[in-house]
């Protein structure tokens, strides 16, 4: 009876530590090990996530991989991205799958070597393309965008997708993103309620059915390739900083083996 309200009460300690935890630093466990938060977005991006507990994509086996070479206890959290980014700056989760936007880039600390964002440890690329309606005049090509000036031209795109919007921003186009996900982008898109989309290639696998790709075209030449990493919130003690770059390092070396190959 003893051992098993000892049990009951480390469990009923662990998640309240996982919930209010504030520290800025992994929850350390009983066993002396750290659980690591990893809030991961609830959008489906195959073969790299599905949203599913029971279905890890490559992006959580590798993050979950690494967690396991370094002695992280790594605990997976699926939310929506702005969820996940309320989160890491509330400190209830440790770290979250970005992108290096300036934004982000700004607020959170990525794998770093000679001074900029280190590549050979990204967890995975993935690809921002664009989605038309048929008939419609717009093109990006070699010299750029044609068809519409970017200033006159609405661009759909989902909530909280920084590698989509501060691009866009930054070449003069009106961006609306309050779609909650890219299915609801594409349905603003059928609709004309937006002139054309910008979203992440592999999403489009499960939200462009048959029926719609006779409606919507997606635009051959890709807009540009989306290096995703796992940044952290800024100032970690130093001994979690030095198990956090043996977490990078365990990323950048497992991305490149066979098993966690995308296609």
């Amino acid at each position: 009876m003893v051992k098993r309200i000892g049990r009951a009460a480390a469990s009923v300690l662990l998640l309240l530590l996982l919930l209010t935890a504030t520290t800025g630093s992994a929850v350390p466990t009983e066993d002396g090990q750290r659980v690591w938060r990893v809030c991961v977005t609830d959008a489906i991006l195959p073969p790299f996530l599905y949203n599913d507990p029971n279905r890890l994509g490559i992006m959580e086996r590798i993050v979950m991989a690494a967690s396991h070479e370094v002695g992280l206890n790594t605990v997976i959290l699926r939310y929506p991205t702005q969820r996940c980014r309320q989160m890491m700056d509330n400190g209830t989760a440790d770290s979250q799958i970005f992108s290096p936007t300036p934004m982000n880039f700004a607020a959170y600390q990525f794998p770093m070597k000679g001074g900029a964002v280190d590549s050979s440890r990204r967890l995975a690329q993935v690809h921002l393309v664009w989605v038309k309606r048929a008939g419609t005049p717009y093109e990006w090509t070699a010299n750029g965008f044609t068809g519409g000036k970017p200033e006159d031209t609405l661009v759909g795109t989902r909530a909280g997708l920084r590698v989509a919007i501060e691009p866009l921003t930054k070449l003069g186009f009106k961006v609306d993103s309050t779609a909650a996900n890219t299915l609801q982008t594409l349905r603003k898109l059928d609709r004309s309620r937006v002139d054309i989309a910008l979203v992440q290639q592999e999403e489009l696998a499960v939200t462009m059915d048959d029926e719609r790709q006779n409606e919507l075209i997606i635009l051959p030449r890709i807009f540009a390739p989306i290096d995703y990493y796992t940044a952290i919130r800024k100032n970690p003690s130093p001994e979690n900083q030095e198990q956090i770059e043996a977490w990078w390092n365990a990323i950048g070396r497992l991305r490149d083996l066979p098993e966690f190959k995308p296609y």
